[in-house]
């Protein structure tokens, strides 16, 4: 067979096109100003999972359309008992640090013993 005849078990490959990624913009266009916050209907983690696809496991994020400015780890100390706490703050504020196009990973910790959960604190005062 010749190189240009085509027959039905032919594939035709066609070439992949890579586009490099542009840093996102600062500011985000993304950002909205105030957010109504409601604490009136409950949250399931489910739920944040669903209203925000791109999240990946773990509570990784970064944006798919182009480079992050800054990546980000998010500490959150999780004491016991304050499950309902933890659901709204991610439905919250998943979306708000979506919208900065951040590269973002949310770490939660959660706390052994029957201590006080404010080592951080007792051991500096932090201004923030």
């Amino acid at each position: 067979m010749k190189e240009n005849e085509t027959t039905e078990t032919k594939t035709h490959k066609t070439p992949l096109v890579t586009e490099e990624l542009k840093k996102c913009p600062d500011p985000s266009p993304l950002l909205v100003g105030p957010l109504r916050v409601e604490f009136s209907t409950p949250v399931s983690l489910d739920t944040v999972r669903k209203e925000n696809p791109g999240l990946q496991e773990g509570g990784r994020y970064k944006p798919h359309d182009c480079i992050a400015l800054q990546k980000v780890a998010l500490i959150i100390p999780f004491p016991r008992n304050r499950d309902n706490h933890l659901k709204f703050w991610l439905y919250y504020l998943h979306p708000i640090l979506q919208r900065q196009q951040l590269d973002y990973g949310v770490y939660v910790i959660n706390q052994d013993g029957e201590n006080t959960f404010k080592q951080g604190q007792a051991d500096e005062h932090w201004l923030c």
